[in-house]
Order: C-alpha cells, then sequence, then structure tokens
C-alpha cells in the first residue's frame, strides 16, 4: 500500500522536475542564442567584470521583464522540491537554483558578441525566482486563500490567464502621473473608434477569459470574478506606462461578458462552441493580411525562437507569452470540449506549421518553427500539469 502511494506521488513530483529542467533549457537557449562564444578563458576576469557592476541594476521595464523571465524557474522549482523538503527549505533551495543559474548564464554571456552581462541581471533574476517560490508555496493546501483555490485546482487556466496578461499589460510599470492618466483614457472620450475587426478580435479574445473564468469558477461565481478581473485590467492599463484603453478593447469585453451570461454560460458544449471563432482569430492574426504571393518570398526558417532572440528583452516576454496564450488556448478549448491533450496539442501544431509554412508566401512574416514549438511546448507543460476538474453540468 504505501509503495502504491509513494509511487502515485512521484509522477507529478516527475512531471514537475521535467517542467523546471525544461525552463532551464529555455532560458539558456534564449540567454545564448546563437552560441556563437569565445574560448572560455581566464574566468577570473569574466567574474571581475562582473563584480565590477555591482552597483548597476536593470532599467524599469528591463527590470521587470527580467523578474518575470525567471518566475517560472522559480515556480516549478517550488513545486519539483516541496514534496520532499520543508516549505521554507524548498523556497530557499529554489530561489538558490534560480539565482545560480542566472549567475552562470551572466559568466557565460560575457565570452558572447552582443550580449551585456551586469549583476543588475542577477538581481532580478533572483527577485523572480523567490517570487515564483512564494507563488509556488500558494499550491500548498496550508497556505491557499479561499479565492485562491479554483485557480491551483485548474493550473492550466491559471497558467493561461497569468500569460494573457502579460501579453496585454506590457511594460508592466506603473506611474504616478496624473496626464498619463488622462492619455489612457482619452481614447473613450475624444472621438472614440471602432473598428468592426478590432472589435471582434477583442470579443474573442474576453470571450475566452470568460471561458478559463468559468472553468475555475462556475456559473455562480463567474459574474463576480469576471467582473473584478476586468475591472483590474482596466486600471491597470490606466496606471502603467505607455498604456492605453482602447475603445473596442471595452467594448469587446462588455459584449463578451453579455454574451456569455445569456447564451455561452447555459450550453453544454460551451468550449468545443467556442474553438471555432478562437480558430478564426487564430488564424487572422497568423495569415493577415491575406495577401499572398505568387512565388515564396523566403525560405522557411527551422532555428528554434530566432524571432524572438532579437530586440529588447521586454518586448521578447510580451511576445512569448501572447503566443503561449493564443497556440496554448487552443489546446487547451479542444481538450476541455472532449478531445484527449494529445490529439489537441497534435492537431494545434499542424495548424499552426500550415499556417507557418503559408508565411513563405505573405510580406513581413517570419515563417519558421518557432510557432510549431511553442504549440508543442504548451502541449507538454498541459499534460505534466496535475489533472484538471472535468467539466459537469455544474459549471
Amino acid at each position: 500500500m504505501s509503495t502504491a502511494v509513494s509511487s502515485g506521488m512521484s509522477k507529478p513530483r516527475r512531471a514537475m522536475s521535467f517542467i523546471w529542467l525544461l525552463t532551464v533549457a529555455v532560458i539558456y537557449y534564449g540567454s545564448l542564442y546563437p552560441f556563437e562564444l569565445r574560448a572560455l578563458e581566464n574566468p577570473g576576469q569574466a567574474i571581475a567584470y562582473l563584480l565590477g557592476t555591482t552597483g548597476e541594476w536593470d532599467k524599469p521595464g528591463d527590470l521587470v521583464s527580467n523578474i518575470l523571465l525567471y518566475i517560472p524557474c522559480g515556480l516549478f522549482g517550488m513545486l519539483a522540491l516541496k514534496e520532499r523538503l520543508p516549505a521554507s527549505v524548498a523556497i530557499v533551495v529554489a530561489t538558490l537554483a534560480g539565482t545560480a543559474l542566472s549567475c552562470s548564464v551572466e559568466f557565460l554571456q560575457y565570452y558572447a558578441e552582443y550580449r551585456n552581462p551586469t549583476c543588475g541581471d542577477i538581481y532580478a533574476n533572483a527577485i523572480g525566482s523567490a517570487a515564483g517560490a512564494m507563488a509556488g508555496l500558494l499550491a500548498s493546501r496550508h497556505f491557499q486563500p479561499a479565492w485562491l483555490v479554483p485557480l491551483v485546482q485548474h493550473p492550466r487556466a491559471s497558467l493561461l490567464l497569468a500569460l494573457w496578461l502579460g501579453a496585454r499589460l506590457y511594460p508592466y510599470v506603473p506611474t504616478i502621473d496624473l496626464h498619463k492618466y488622462w492619455r489612457a483614457l482619452k481614447p473613450l472620450v475624444l472621438a472614440p473608434e471602432l473598428p468592426p475587426t478590432e472589435v471582434l478580435r477583442y470579443l474573442i479574445a474576453w470571450l475566452f477569459i470568460a471561458a478559463l473564468m468559468h472553468a475555475c469558477y462556475g456559473a455562480k461565481r463567474w459574474a463576480l470574478v469576471f467582473a473584478i478581473f476586468a475591472t483590474g485590467f482596466f486600471a491597470a492599463k490606466v496606471l502603467i506606462t505607455n498604456l492605453v484603453i482602447k475603445p473596442a478593447d471595452l467594448i469587446g469585453c462588455l459584449c463578451a461578458g453579455l454574451l456569455w451570461l445569456t447564451f455561452l454560460a447555459r450550453v453544454h458544449a460551451r468550449y468545443l462552441l467556442l474553438s471555432l471563432p478562437y480558430l478564426g482569430l487564430l488564424l487572422f492574426i497568423l495569415l493577415t493580411p491575406f495577401s499572398f504571393s505568387e512565388v515564396a518570398l523566403r525560405d522557411y526558417g527551422w532555428v528554434p525562437f530566432k524571432s524572438l532572440m532579437h530586440g529588447s528583452i521586454g518586448v521578447n516576454v510580451q511576445s512569448f507569452c501572447e503566443k503561449s496564450a493564443l497556440y496554448g488556448g487552443m489546446i487547451w478549448l479542444l481538450a476541455r470540449g472532449g478531445f484527449s491533450l494529445a490529439v489537441a496539442t497534435l492537431l494545434t501544431a499542424g495548424l499552426l506549421f500550415a499556417c507557418s509554412y503559408m508565411q513563405i508566401f505573405l510580406p513581413g512574416r517570419s515563417a519558421e518553427i518557432t510557432d510549431v514549438l511553442i504549440g508543442l511546448l504548451m502541449g507538454i507543460v498541459f499534460v505534466c500539469l496535475p489533472r484538471e476538474a472535468a467539466p459537469n453540468r455544474h459549471e
């Protein structure tokens, strides 16, 4: 009996350990690509260089992005360790592991071209690891507030919500500036624009959020939770630097809430039904402007994540969150609608490969394997996460 229990408990632990290692591999890949390192000579010089930057901190946007980058490392590290170690020890170990990972990355970046390693990155990554480990503590029954329990019981939906917010709220840095608050609200007051295509895109996006909320909190609490989430989201857009509230976004939110409350919440096949317009949104995003050339405009790119290796880390984190939420959302809707996770993942990956290959005929597109890999990664993560409660008539 004890052997069976021990074996059962080891499966989720092994799954969390696998995701933890996968997170480490992704961080190494993104931080060291294209792996053109000089000979690793005179390590003392690299260490001395880093120690010379101990007084440097990242700029606010990069600071927040570097923190977010390492939150998964601390989170999955904590989830992998929490059954083996006391909670306080697991938090410390997960935080130290993330910090050690950051130190090794910054050390190796000293030997890489076009990299600027600093202790500021290490500070931010250590904070992110600690924040992720503390978030992992909330997965323990002894530390769960009542409002958090549904999110913990539905980790796939919670992950998609977090990724969606990570994509929509960049650069994440709030400001105290009344003029900025007015600029955020001005599109709603002065000549609001409501392009039909944009309203439809936001409507589908908010219907997806409604579905996530419904899956987590059920029909009875859905209206309150959705209202609190939407209010907090638009308040954050007012407070965060460079963000504004678009009329189409607000109208899409209101219409999605009304449509879900009056119709979709009452339909048993709501998730499968929503997957159809969501598929249309996915095709629209991937294949716009639909002006296909008769000849290939570029070769297909087989280098993973190449398009995410350029530009600022903040933009890259935002783009990764957006793609992960979008493709993971397609998998989640199909799985919630009755498909197995494996089939949902393969269907989504196949669709992403077809669309990404068609991008070789579209101007201004990257046409590479990255989208397919992100879809597969999301499917793998979903498989490793604890199983969610199945849909039922009480939702």
